[in-house]
């Protein structure tokens, strides 16, 4: 069997004995979420949309679980939202690293991402509220400007916990 199908079963029966009762933590409720912001100071940039898929994996116990995979939508990243992915099989003290990555060649920007257990422990955070932040796109030229983190963009992010 795949080693991937075999963490993804684990996570789905660890989530329905933690459902039922059977396990449980008594740090931190069962589950965790990943939030990257990708708004900015004074709506700018105004660039963080994207039609190419990005890519959210947490690394738990050596292999990576894919949260999120999308394409995001522009007015995800209007005003002060986030783009949220939960996983409900572990803690975000099992986080051993957060992944943000794309396959496509147009820029997606966040400033901050965020490691929270369901019970609002927050576990992780990286970067700043701010107009400075993380470009992913397979076109490092993407980069080249005062918005990205060392004028360039990057295909994959690993912010390790």
């Amino acid at each position: 069997m795949n080693p991937n199908n075999i963490t993804r079963l684990l996570a789905v029966l660890g989530f329905c004995l933690g459902a039922t009762g059977l396990l449980s933590s008594t740090a931190h409720a069962q589950g965790f979420y990943v939030m990257l912001d990708c708004h900015g100071t004074n709506h700018l940039p105004s660039w963080s949309h994207t039609s190419s898929t990005i890519t959210i994996k947490a690394k738990i116990d050596g292999f990576y679980n894919t949260l999120w995979s999308y394409p995001p939508d522009a007015s995800w990243c209007n005003d002060e939202d986030e783009v949220v992915s939960y996983f409900g099989a572990f803690t975000a003290d099992d986080v051993e690293r957060i992944r943000v990555s794309t396959g496509g060649e147009d820029v997606f920007w966040i400033d901050e991402v965020l490691l929270q257990d369901a019970d609002t422990y927050w576990q992780g955070w990286w970067g700043t509220d701010n107009n400075t932040g993380y470009c992913i796109s397979q076109d490092p030229h993407d980069g080249e400007n005062s918005y990205c983190l060392n004028g360039t963009a990057y295909s994959a992010f690993d912010f390790i916990n």
